[in-house]
């Protein structure tokens, strides 16, 4: 009798902690989609969600900010599990540096964000900081991974950066190490003070 009295309420509680999951979670998909930021289709027909003033953040496993998005409109696609953004904006931190803000007028990300096109105007900045100098670059897309804090195109870029600025064709970004590598073409333009001084 006992036994059964304690798998009875062990029973009742589970029931309560499933209730108060889904409470949970159902106020927390309520506050995610408000319905005046999101508009659903039940057709099922593309676009089947529409989000605007977006903002989101990635932490890595240690819980500390790395990536953070920011988009003033995005769609999602039932087909392919595409989403869209306009005028993205992602600012990419690194532990000993200052964040790197890049901006494009379109995106697009497939299956999460393991890889994210950037298209039109792409422009990639980094503040001065304690060890780096601001750096801008200048192309027409880009491939971002936020997870890895890599990126890469193989279209013309402009790297410009106090006293020099160079373009090439193609580049690898390594957002963390700080490491760019221009692909192939490279031509650059220095200033007589960076010449004589590239130290500084």
């Amino acid at each position: 009798m006992n036994k059964y009295k304690m798998l009875l309420q062990n029973s009742y509680l589970s029931l309560a902690l499933s209730c108060f999951m889904l409470c949970v979670v159902g106020n927390y998909s309520l506050n995610q989609m408000n319905p005046k930021q999101a508009i659903f289709n039940d057709a099922g027909r593309d676009p089947d969600a529409f989000l605007t003033q977006v903002t989101a953040f990635y932490l890595n496993k240690d819980g500390k900010l790395q990536t953070q998005f920011n988009s003033p409109k995005m769609l999602h696609y039932y087909s392919g599990n595409k989403t869209e953004f306009e005028n993205p904006h992602f600012l990419i931190y690194t532990k000993n540096t200052s964040p790197w803000h890049i901006f494009a007028l379109h995106g697009q990300a497939t299956y999460g964000i393991e890889s994210v096109e950037l298209w039109d105007n792409v422009h990639i900045h980094q503040d001065q900081g304690k060890t780096n100098h601001e750096l801008n670059l200048q192309t027409s897309s880009v491939t971002l991974h936020p997870k890895t804090q890599t990126a890469n195109t193989n279209q013309p870029v402009l790297l410009i950066q106090p006293g020099y600025q160079v373009s090439a064709t193609g580049v690898n970004l390594s957002l963390k190490e700080e490491k760019v590598d221009l692909m192939s073409n490279a031509k650059g333009e220095f200033s007589a003070n960076f010449l004589k001084h590239p130290e500084q």
